[in-house]
């Protein structure tokens, strides 16, 4: 793939994620609150919990998830397409250092969510993506070639677009992902898709939402957006 035609495949792709609104999605200020308190989750729970294929007593503490500040969730498109309106929802809580996951599946409940299924000691989910995540964090110079640039990054305010800066490589500040999120919650739906976008969550609202594409079976950083 040429410069010319990379660039105009990411712009389209782009334009196609500009065109689903960030909102306050539902299923995600649920799993942030579920996150942050552990000893809460039992009151989330179904009454036919399993854990590791056997049912399970309503005792809390099953997502255990060390950062209370700031909450990282992986997604294809949009959260709204990964945790649809009426479909269990399934995210993996994986642990970049011990490559290891717990999968959980959460059923709708009225207007919120409860726990349903719990498996833990799952292998690392999304392995590709990942494996390029913690190499993007440790290696300077990976990351400065497997970042596009000029790198758009649009600010946001109230909902609208504040401004559209372009950054170049001098500009570039060193991001450690892994050090930064060791856990990341991701999402069932990253399965065969070629674009990846990292939510943070700072209490109840998007912080950043970086974006990422794969072009050959290669992954690339294509856009950081601020709210």
């Amino acid at each position: 793939m040429t410069n010319t035609s990379k660039h105009i495949f990411i712009v389209s792709l782009l334009m196609s994620l500009w065109c689903t609104s960030v909102q306050a999605e539902p299923f995600a200020r649920f799993l942030v609150n579920f996150l942050r308190t552990p000893e809460k989750q039992a009151q989330s729970a179904h009454n036919a919990l399993t854990v590791d294929g056997k049912k399970a007593k309503r005792n809390g503490n099953y997502m255990l998830y060390n950062d209370k500040a700031s909450v990282a969730m992986l997604c294809a498109d949009s959260i709204s397409i990964a945790a649809p309106s009426k479909a269990d929802v399934q995210v993996s809580l994986v642990n970049q250092s011990t490559k290891e996951s717990g999968s959980f599946t959460f059923a709708h409940s009225g207007r919120s969510f409860v726990l349903k299924e719990v498996e833990n000691g799952k292998p690392m989910v999304d392995n590709d993506f990942l494996s390029f995540l913690s190499e993007f964090s440790r290696n300077n110079d990976f990351q400065i070639k497997r970042t596009i640039f000029p790198l758009p990054i649009r600010q946001f305010r109230n909902g609208k677009e504040a401004s559209n800066n372009l950054l170049m490589p001098r500009d570039w500040s060193y991001m450690n992902f892994t050090a930064k999120w060791p856990q990341i919650c991701v999402f069932s739906n990253v399965e065969n898709s070629n674009n990846r976008r990292l939510y943070i969550y700072k209490g109840e609202h998007v912080s950043q939402i970086y974006n990422f594409i794969s072009i050959n079976r290669k992954w690339y950083l294509i856009e950081v957006e601020n709210y």
